[in-house]
């Protein structure tokens, strides 16, 4: 890189910091000092507080030179005088939130918070028992498919914010951004760590005024996951490590910069396919994955069923998959995401399914310990 482009980037970040700090002029704002939230693993959010509101800003995981959004949360008691920087206007506390998956309703689980939600997309794949047994009730809506949502029901339900996960070149989200309602980007999922996306919890600590609890549930998590990280590091051994399943003519794996990647890497693993950029996931074809991988120690994988997947069952999906060593010396691992709580729980718990890939990979350090979300295959 040279000169030039160093000092054009250094003048870009400058600017940047300028634009999210509490300074920012709105229409009629003053420059105000802030105090900056430290976030210890989270590299795609900062917040400032300033004086009667907090200003927190989203880097764009997909282009880190730009911002992904700009929140100014303000108190709901809070005049609106207009006197703040620029940016999507967030009363808080939510109480009335729309949301688009079950990722954020786990979050919201841990916050006690579940009650401030008034609506959900894609309830068939929420498995936390207060959402589904609320919506029987009539307590909240279920607004359908997260991609298509049923914006008239939804408007019905006069919400104050709506909480989406944001996707690479989407178009925006349509009609919703036309009504009024501010539209939260959780785009936790593509932090680098498990710690990284799991101290998003803060951020929806803010939104729904949980942020003391927020903080010490992250606190305790961080605890947690790093004492096991430093269990792992106990290992004699680390056995290579494929993930997942071909889907279609695809199979995809876990780049080596997410945080899946990075969890394999603290359960101890030697993950096959670590020196992958991606931070997240990453397309390859059956060939590719069985020249790097068909020797592997240990197979995990996800999968969604009424009914239990066995090494019969694995192999009448694919004849290919006998060729694989973890298959023929019986070391395959599945969650079956159909009953599984994982995607509920792991994300703003992550030390839970590190638990279950060290059990897995390294079970004398963890002899006591029964697997949580995995199970392991029977013929």
């Amino acid at each position: 890189m040279n000169l030039v482009h160093n000092s054009k980037l250094l003048a870009t970040i400058g600017l940047a910091a300028v634009l999210v700090s509490c300074g920012q002029h709105g229409s009629g704002s003053s420059i105000v000092s802030g105090e900056d939230v430290v976030f210890r693993h989270a590299h795609n959010i900062k917040a400032t507080r300033c004086d009667g509101y907090t200003v927190v800003t989203l880097t764009n995981p997909w282009d880190t030179t730009r911002l992904l959004h700009r929140y100014v949360l303000v108190g709901d008691t809070v005049a609106n005088d207009g006197m703040r920087p620029d940016g999507t206007v967030v009363r808080t506390p939510l109480s009335a939130a729309v949301v688009f998956g079950s990722t954020q309703c786990g979050a919201l689980k841990r916050l006690k918070a579940l009650p401030q939600i008034k609506g959900v997309c894609d309830l068939k794949y929420i498995r936390i028992q207060e959402v589904v047994e609320a919506a029987e009730r009539q307590q909240l809506k279920d607004l359908g498919d997260g991609m298509n949502p049923d914006v008239e029901q939804l408007i019905t339900l006069h919400p104050d914010g709506l909480m989406v996960s944001p996707f690479e070149n989407s178009g925006g989200y349509g009609r919703m951004e036309r009504l009024g309602i501010p539209i939260v980007e959780c785009a936790d999922y593509m932090e680098a760590t498990p710690l990284g996306r799991a101290e998003w919890i803060r951020f929806y600590g803010m939104l729904f005024g949980k942020e003391a609890l927020a903080d010490s549930l992250f606190a305790e998590e961080e605890q947690r996951y790093m004492a096991l990280k430093s269990l792992a590091m106990k290992a004699t051994e680390k056995p290579t490590l494929l993930c997942e399943t071909k889907m279609s003519a695809t199979w995809y794996v876990s780049g080596g910069k997410s945080y899946m990647g990075q969890m394999y890497a603290d359960a101890g693993a030697d993950y096959l396919f670590a020196d992958y950029e991606q931070s997240g996931s990453v397309a390859l074809s059956f060939e590719t994955v069985y020249e790097r991988a068909h020797d592997a120690d240990v197979w995990v994988m996800k999968y969604n069923s009424p009914g239990p997947l066995t090494y019969t069952r694995l192999a009448a999906d694919l004849p290919a998959y006998k060729g694989f060593k973890a298959y023929k010396e019986r070391k395959v691992w599945a969650c079956n995401t159909y009953y599984s709580t994982l995607f509920d729980d792991f994300p703003y718990q992550p030390h839970l399914l590190l638990q279950d890939y060290i059990k897995i990979l390294h079970p004398d350090l963890l002899p006591d310990t029964d697997l949580m979300f995995f199970h392991e295959l029977t013929d």
